[in-house]
């Protein structure tokens, strides 16, 4: 079980919670559950800094929790 206080926001293929100071944390769209580090390709990252590029009002369009 995965319990966290952080967003979690659903952009293009990536789903992943967001804490202003701690940073992503990628989530499997199955259970929720955080990606083990070895799934965690370099788009990924890719299409987080294209989701940062964004304005805030922007971003909270993509949030699903």
């Amino acid at each position: 079980m995965h319990i966290s206080y952080a967003r979690v926001y659903k952009f293009k293929h990536l789903m992943f919670e967001w804490h202003s100071y701690m940073g992503p944390v990628f989530l499997r769209h199955a259970d929720c559950e955080p990606k083990p580090e070895q799934l965690r390709p370099m788009r990924d990252y890719a299409v987080l800094n294209k989701w940062e590029r964004l304005c805030k009002n922007e971003r909270e369009q993509y949030r699903i929790y």
